[in-house]
Order: C-alpha cells, then sequence, then structure tokens
C-alpha cells in the first residue's frame, strides 16, 4: 500500500474529511487533493499528522520515510523546521509551506509536537522583530491579550498569509492585532478567515 492508497483509505470513513486532514496539515485543501493526484509528495514530517488525523496507522513503507527521516534529524541535532514567505501579500506574508532548513531546536520548543521557526518580512514589528530575524513559534499554548503572535488568515483565493502582530483581542467573531511600526491598530480580522493565532516564545536575530 502507497501513500495515496493510505490516505484514500483513511479518508473513506465517513467522519474524516479532505478539509479535516488539510487542517491537521496546516494547509489549505488544495494540498490534499495535489497529493491524491500524485502532483506532491507527503513530506515524512507530515506523516504523523496524516496518521493521526486518520486515525490509521502508516504502512510500512511509509513508515519506514518517517522513521528514517527521524533517525537523519535526531543525528544532526537539527530538528526545527524553519519556513519563509515566498512574497508580500495583500495583508502579510505569503507562507511556503516547504521548510527551508532545520534548526536546533531551544529550550523552549524542546519536544513540543508541531514547533516551528519562520522568517520575518517587513518591519512593521520593528524594533521587536526586524527583517531577517527567525521567530520561533508554540502552536500549542494558549495566547493572551498583549502577546506576539504569529496569526495565519486565509485570502479570498484560499492562499495562507501570516503576519507577526501583537494580539489586542480574540473573539468568537474577529480577531484584532496591532503593529508597532509605525504604531497602529489593523482593522478587525473576521475570525472565519483566521486560521490559527500561534505563540511567538522566542527570536534569533539576523546575522
Amino acid at each position: 500500500m502507497d501513500v495515496i492508497e493510505w490516505i484514500k483509505e483513511g479518508l473513506d470513513n465517513p467522519a474524516k474529511s479532505r478539509i479535516g486532514l488539510a487542517d491537521a496539515l496546516g494547509r489549505n485543501s488544495a494540498v490534499v487533493t495535489r497529493i491524491l493526484q500524485g502532483k506532491r509528495r507527503l513530506k515524512a514530517d507530515e506523516i504523523p499528522a496524516v496518521a493521526a488525523y486518520l486515525e490509521l496507522e502508516p504502512p510500512p513503507e511509509v513508515a519506514r520515510v518517517m522513521i528514517e527521516r527521524t533517525e537523519d534529524m535526531r543525528a544532526s541535532g537539527r530538528d526545527l523546521p524553519i519556513y519563509s514567505s515566498a512574497r508580500g501579500g495583500r495583508t502579510g506574508m505569503i507562507v511556503t509551506f516547504d521548510p527551508i532548513e532545520y534548526v536546533t531546536r531551544p529550550e523552549p520548543l524542546r519536544d513540543v509536537r508541531g514547533a516551528f521557526g519562520m522568517y520575518v518580512v517587513g518591519d512593521s514589528m520593528a524594533p521587536a522583530y526586524r527583517q531577517g530575524d527567525m521567530v520561533l513559534i508554540h502552536p500549542h499554548r494558549p495566547v493572551n491579550q498583549g502577546d506576539d503572535v504569529l496569526l495565519v488568515k486565509e485570502d479570498g483565493d484560499g492562499v495562507n498569509e501570516a503576519m507577526v502582530k501583537a494580539l489586542i483581542a480574540m473573539t468568537d467573531d474577529e480577531v484584532r492585532v496591532r503593529q508597532y511600526n509605525p504604531p497602529r491598530d489593523l482593522d478587525p480580522i473576521p475570525r472565519a478567515e483566521v486560521r490559527n493565532v500561534m505563540l511567538i516564545v522566542g527570536c534569533y536575530r539576523k546575522g
């Protein structure tokens, strides 16, 4: 059984869906479609999220890839994926979900499932975060008013945009954030457009 057959078997469960799987991967549903069409390979570090969502153990040949990748990363000591943006979007950075590098995991993110880093584009949060700085993201810790966060929203074309901002408030209807440079509060973002709001727990300065 290959990756595509495994995923299709899991999605045969009426309780599972492509949209749900996309959410589990932190991707949009088009990515799942491309995987099932054989146009995009499932990455080794995505296999655990797929298995957890489908509640279906990966077949041996798929699990072997995951084990080999994990062993390689542990051997190098670098297992924290770092993402970048392909270009600027209308309101934020266009997120690319292919890691551009792996770095040694810092203590605040040790053993944290799904933790990652991202390079900052622009100086809207200077002096706290400047262009080229690497922010460290804990995807599971609760966020509170005043926290610096990475907000990921989906635009009308299904493209994910990420913003490094300070959280003002988050309700069932909207999320409000502010930037530091120049200081201003952004227009409220409808909650339906927000995919995730994740806590920034640290930063590596450029250079």
